[in-house]
């Protein structure tokens, strides 16, 4: 009934990897009365990651709600990373609120830097078909 300690190295995509952080003990896996929590810092290549988030259903990978943070030194480096594929930029930083009900990840309260820009808003994009899409607000 403990919480499970994360530190792991190695390599995915052939990029460098490392992983540290806490989640919630396995037994509460299937309990459906509190989000399981999952806290991480990671890097993967040149990307840095931070969640810190609650999921609903774990084992499905639904539910999820929580804060997030990315920073790189170029976007396309997230196509190694995540399967986005991104053109070249500047370095990047990127912080908010990520969610995920059904096939719809959102991104809210959105705040971030790309070079010498700021952005910041909400995104949804749903991936349930052949191709992510973008949606209106």
């Amino acid at each position: 009934h403990r919480p499970v300690q994360i530190d792991a190295h190695g390599a995915y995509k052939n990029k460098a990897l490392a992983v540290d952080g806490t989640l919630g003990p396995f037994n509460t896996l299937h309990d459906d009365t509190k989000p399981y929590p999952v806290k991480l810092n990671g890097q993967i290549g040149a990307v840095a990651i931070k969640v810190d988030a609650g999921i609903d259903h774990p084992l499905d990978f639904q539910g999820i709600d929580g804060r997030f943070a990315l920073k790189g030194k170029s976007l396309s480096e997230l196509y190694d990373a995540f399967g986005l594929p991104l053109p070249k930029t500047d370095p990047f930083k990127f912080d908010g609120r990520l969610r995920k009900q059904g096939e719809v990840w959102a991104l809210e309260d959105f705040h971030g830097r790309l070079g010498g820009s700021k952005l910041g808003g909400v995104f949804r994009v749903e991936t349930g078909d052949r191709r992510p899409r973008l949606l209106p607000i």
